[in-house]
C-alpha cells in the first residue's frame, strides 16, 4: 500500500517498534486512514514487509484478511456502535486463524461514544498476545483521555506547502490548478483529479460563489450550480470559500463581520446533514443563497 512522501520516516521509525495500542493522528484529507492500512499491511505481512505476494497481503489486497477487523463509524449519527465494539472485543479474544498476529483497525476513534470508549479501555491497556490496536484519529482532542493514555499516540506530519509532491503523480494541468484551488488536502486531492466529473461539477460551483461576491450571479444560478453535488460537499465548499475571503478581508471589519456570521450559519446547517436528518437541499440552499448574496452587498 502506498504512503505519502513525507510519511514515509514516520512509517519507518512505527513500524520497526514494538506496539500494542497505537493512536494515529493527523489533520482531515491529510492520509490517516491510509497510513494504518500500510501499517496493518507491514503488520500482517509473512514477510514483515508488506511484500504483496504471500497469502496475508493477497488478502488483505481483497480486503477479506479473517485476522484484520475493522471498525467505522455507521448509521445517522456517523459514530461507533457499542455493539461494533463488544464483537472487536469478543474478536480479540479468539484465536487468530493463522494462530499468528491479529490487527483491530478504528477509524475515526474520535466517533466512539462513552460508553464504547470505556468498553475497550481494559483491552486497550493489555491486548491479547499477538494482537495489535491500530485507531485514528483526525479529532484526537474528542477522545476521552483514558483512551488517549492507554495508546501510543503519533502525529503524522502535514503535506508540504510547495505542493511539489504532486509533481510526481501528475503532470501541471488546468484541471490540476482548478482542484488546488478547491483543496490542497492531499486525499481530496488525489479524489478530485481521478474524478473530473465531480472537480469540474466543484469548480463551477466555486466560480458562482466568486462571481455572487461580484453581484454578477443570481440566486437561481446559485441553485443550478450547486444541483449535481452532495450538499454535504457544497457546504464544505463555500465553508472553506468563506475563510479563504475571510482572509482576504481582514482589514475590512464589516465585511469580516458578515462573513463570520455567515460561516455560523453553515456550520449550524452542516449538523442536520451530518446526523442524516431528511430535510429539502434546494430550500436549504435559497435561503443561504439569499443570506450570502447579502454578504456580497
Amino acid at each position: 500500500m502506498s504512503l505519502y512522501p513525507w510519511h514515509q520516516a514516520a512509517f519507518d521509525q512505527i513500524s520497526g517498534a514494538d506496539f500494542q495500542s497505537l493512536l494515529l493522528v493527523a489533520p482531515p484529507g491529510q492520509g490517516v486512514a491510509g497510513f494504518a492500512r500500510a501499517l496493518t499491511a507491514r503488520v500482517m505481512c509473512a514477510q514483515g514487509t508488506a511484500c504483496g505476494t504471500c497469502q496475508s497481503c493477497q488478502w488483505l489486497a481483497q480486503d477479506a484478511h479473517p485476522d484484520v477487523h475493522s471498525m467505522i463509524p455507521e448509521g445517522k449519527a456517523h459514530a461507533h456502535k457499542i455493539e461494533a465494539v463488544r464483537r472487536i472485543i469478543e474478536l480479540s479474544g479468539t484465536t487468530t486463524h493463522q494462530g499468528g498476529r491479529r490487527v483491530i483497525q478504528i477509524f475515526e476513534a474520535e466517533r466512539m461514544n462513552i460508553a464504547g470508549a470505556n468498553g475497550l479501555l481494559k483491552v486497550l491497556e493489555e491486548p491479547p498476545a499477538g494482537t495489535h490496536f491500530i485507531l485514528s484519529s483526525t479529532l484526537p482532542g474528542r477522545l476521552p483521555p483514558t483512551i488517549l493514555s492507554r495508546c501510543r499516540l503519533y502525529r503524522l506530519p502535514s503535506a508540504p506547502q510547495d505542493m511539489s509532491w504532486l509533481d510526481a503523480l501528475c503532470a501541471p494541468s488546468a484541471q490540476r490548478d482548478q482542484a488546488i484551488q478547491l483543496t490542497q488536502a492531499p486525499d481530496e486531492l488525489l479524489e478530485l483529479l481521478a474524478t473530473p466529473e465531480l472537480l469540474q461539477a466543484r469548480f463551477a460551483w466555486r466560480q458562482a460563489l466568486l462571481s455572487s461576491l461580484q453581484g454578477q450571479t443570481v440566486l437561481q444560478s446559485l441553485v443550478d450550480a450547486a444541483a449535481p453535488l452532495p450538499v454535504m460537499v457544497w457546504l464544505d465548499d463555500w465553508y472553506r470559500l468563506c475563510v479563504e475571503q475571510g482572509k482576504a478581508a481582514i482589514d475590512d471589519a464589516e465585511r469580516l463581520s458578515r462573513l463570520a456570521k455567515f460561516q455560523a450559519r453553515l456550520q449550524k446547517e452542516r449538523q442536520p446533514v451530518l446526523e442524516q436528518v431528511t430535510l429539502n437541499p434546494t430550500l436549504m440552499l435559497r435561503a443561504l443563497g439569499s443570506l450570502w448574496l447579502r454578504v456580497a452587498a
